[in-house]
């Protein structure tokens, strides 16, 4: 029987997790926090009317384009549904409260489960620290990908940890399951995955547990079956899922192979601090961490070499950087790490620390900046400003050539276009886009046209339209509005 005692100390330490991910979230989900509500966040603006559209009838890739998976976007609707982006904020509480956990969870396992409050604490500072970095004003892929991620890690590590030559097929289930989601949200979020798969299939391999090989492989794929067909499903059922597949898979592959390549930013220290761990280990460790930790070092590598490496992409390191804190934490408690070693790493990470702490600090004021209304608002001042010159009937028919969609989430005005933001970037990946949204100009030009200052660019046809059928109604230092003369 545990004692009283050691059950209110458990409850105690659920609830400090629990107040630390709301005040956390409060303070850098700016995007979505009501603390902040006149902030809106440049991809999280997007993302969350999605959502909310979804709730009117309306329908991504149809309404639109993006090459997200549809469930970040079910999760957006499900937010909108609680309680509009309140709701959203709500699930971002509870999706970061449930990440801790299953950090906590990891380091009873490594660590053991009689180990302190103390030194469980510890291990989750750094992961919040860098993340601090990384959230950005939160709702991106990378957030909602970290509790999938830290599940298949914590039942990776049970695995290891029972000594057992057979993998579990149940938990090659939950891997598919997870993979599924992910790739239905982001495919290359699901790094973390493929390294545990990989390392479970060498592993079985080596052993030669054949058999037990065999109901992993067919436990994955009924998880990523029973994942995967909810949303499929969804899909065939609205008409869309030509457009998902087309949209998520082929265009976000396009996307991906356009990427700006591998560069050094001082959030990279997070990935030298995520892979410490093996610096640690003993001849007694088990060779699957080493492994993983490998496969896992130059999966990501190559990851992050697609895209434009944004901050929140760093957001993913999150399980590996609480891997490594368990790992150094267990140093200090074990004797099994030499003592030199142990030193090293621990300046090593104190460096990665260190480097990056104005950063932190940095984005932590930011934060502050946006609930406080210090700065940060102009462009919702401005935004505001032109939107109400636009009469309730022509509300359905403005489009944007814009950096973001904040313009029509500040606004509640839903877009004319389903290509409503970035579309220079996708015309760079898909030319053929150009040419779309020229007929679609000049067949059914729209009332208004709402401009980024500056940022029109590349695209001949809109200008000459611009200038031959609408007149300039006003201006500002982030937006040109424009109205279709009669």
């Amino acid at each position: 029987m545990v004692p009283a005692s050691s059950k209110k100390s458990s409850r105690v330490y659920i609830a400090l997790l629990f107040l630390i991910s709301a005040l956390f979230t409060l303070i850098m989900a700016s995007s979505n926090s009501p603390a902040a509500p006149n902030y809106y966040g440049a991809d999280s603006s997007f993302f969350s009317a999605v959502g909310s559209g979804m709730l009117r009838g309306r329908l991504p890739y149809v309404d639109y384009f993006d090459m997200k998976g549809p469930y970040l976007f079910f999760i957006e609707a499900l937010g909108h549904w609680i309680a509009g982006t309140t709701g959203i904020f709500i699930l971002e509480v509870f999706n970061l409260f449930a990440a801790l956990l299953l950090i906590d969870g990891c380091a009873r396992l490594l660590l053991g489960k009689d180990i302190g409050y103390i030194p469980r604490f510890l291990c989750q500072l750094p992961p919040l620290y860098f993340l601090c970095i990384s959230f950005e004003g939160g709702n991106f892929t990378e957030e909602w990908s970290l509790v999938p991620l830290l599940l298949c890690l914590k039942l990776f590590i049970q695995y290891i940890q029972s000594g057992s030559d057979e993998h579990p097929p149940k938990y090659a289930f939950a891997y598919g399951c997870c993979f599924a989601f992910l790739a239905l949200i982001r495919v290359t979020n699901a790094v973390l995955i493929c390294a545990v798969v990989f390392t479970a299939l060498v592993s079985l391999l080596y052993r030669k547990q054949f058999l037990c090989l065999f109901k992993n492989a067919g436990a994955f794929i009924l998880g990523f079956i029973a994942a995967a067909l909810p949303a499929v499903l969804l899909c065939a059922y609205w008409g869309i899922l030509q457009e998902m597949l087309d949209c998520v898979f082929v265009f976000g592959f396009q996307y991906g192979v356009r990427g700006s390549g591998l560069r050094f930013k001082r959030l990279m220290l997070s990935l030298l601090f995520s892979f410490l761990g093996p610096l640690l280990f003993s001849k007694d460790t088990d060779r699957r961490y080493t492994l993983f930790m490998i496969t896992s070092l130059f999966a990501n590598l190559y990851c992050f070499t697609l895209g434009n490496l944004y901050n929140h992409y760093f957001t993913l390191l999150m399980p590996y950087i609480a891997l490594s804190s368990i790992w150094l934490t267990g140093s200090f408690l074990h004797c099994g790490v030499q003592k030199w070693r142990r030193t090293a790493v621990l300046c090593v990470a104190t460096l990665c620390l260190a480097a990056n702490l104005l950063w932190a600090v940095e984005s932590v004021w930011n934060s502050i900046e946006c609930i406080l209304e210090i700065d940060n608002l102009d462009e919702y001042y401005s935004a505001s400003e032109l939107g109400q010159l636009i009469p309730e009937e022509d509300r359905d028919s403005v489009f944007g050539w814009v950096r973001s969609y904040k313009f029509f989430e500040i606004n509640q005005i839903d877009n004319w276009s389903k290509y409503c933001s970035w579309q220079e970037n996708y015309i760079k990946i898909r030319p053929e886009i150009a040419i779309e949204l020229e007929d679609r100009l000049s067949s059914f030009p729209p009332e208004w046209i709402v401009l980024s200052n500056g940022y029109l660019q590349k695209f001949d046809f809109l200008k000459n339209m611009l200038d031959s059928s609408y007149s300039l109604v006003a201006s500002n230092e982030y937006y040109l509005l424009y109205n279709l003369c009669n």
